[in-house]
């Protein structure tokens, strides 16, 4: 019986790099999960200050359920660490990905005190791309139209 592969993680970040940002600079958690089957989730972040959009810490890792043999999952600490630190929460379809963090902590048994990974984040400012993103869309579409019916008069 072969071996299982495992993606290995892929953070390039020091455990320091979140403490060492300036207290008066803004910071952002960009984040995107992809669920891989039924038990596995893609996790992938960008930590930054939001002055010049500097990466600070980036890392892409999978999280798989079965991992779970009654020790903490280290990345979990990792994505905790940097939602603390954040002072902005960012997400493409944030309600979804908080959803899928939300049973990712709970099945990791990852509980620390927040609970749920929206616990983690309620307090902070957060930013959907997807429902920020359709707003703009449909500005575009609308001069789109307003074009076309200038053409017809």
């Amino acid at each position: 019986m072969g071996k299982k592969s495992r993606k290995k993680n892929t953070n390039k970040s020091s455990n320091d790099d979140a403490n060492n940002v300036a207290l008066n600079v803004t910071t952002a958690f960009v984040f995107s999960t992809k669920t891989i089957g039924v038990d596995s989730i893609q996790f992938g972040f960008a930590f930054v200050e939001t002055e010049k959009w500097r990466t600070i810490s980036q890392g892409q890792f999978l999280i798989q359920f079965s991992d779970n043999e009654g020790k903490k999952n280290p990345n979990l600490f990792l994505i905790e660490k940097y939602c603390k630190k954040a002072d902005i929460i960012v997400a493409h379809d944030l309600e979804s990905n908080s959803i899928v963090m939300n049973a990712v902590f709970y099945r990791q048994n990852h509980i620390n005190g927040y609970g749920y990974f929206s616990n983690l984040i309620v307090d902070k400012q957060q930013v959907c791309t997807m429902k920020e993103c359709g707003a703009l869309m449909k500005l575009k579409n609308m001069k789109a139209k307003m074009k076309e019916t200038d053409r017809a008069a």
